[in-house]
């Protein structure tokens, strides 16, 4: 999957939520509404890579990131599943057209 350039995705959003340091768990963008993505799993493991234990990351993500609102432009949270059926939808009409 490719990382998302918040610069680039600037020039055709006035404003975008990101959150601190999860860059890299960014999977998409909303076209019409510049709602950003994140992949749960990833944030899970920042969190984990920063030197929590899997209970505490995942505690401290449902908590402190998954169940803030913040206004229309609120982060979108997904479970990998659904990042991994889309993917698999994506290449299907990437082969349905060759």
């Amino acid at each position: 999957m490719n990382r998302v350039d918040i610069k680039h995705a600037l020039e055709f959003w006035e404003e975008i939520l990101t959150i601190d340091g999860f860059n890299d768990a960014i999977v998409g963008i909303n076209g019409d509404t510049g709602v950003v993505y994140y992949s749960k799993e990833k944030i899970i493991d920042i969190l984990i890579s920063e030197g929590m234990s899997q209970v505490d990351a995942i505690e401290h993500a449902d908590y402190n990131i998954f169940g803030n609102y913040v206004g229309e432009k609120t982060p979108i949270f997904l479970e990998d599943f659904f990042i991994t059926q889309i993917d698999n939808i994506t290449n299907e009409k990437k082969n349905d057209t060759k």
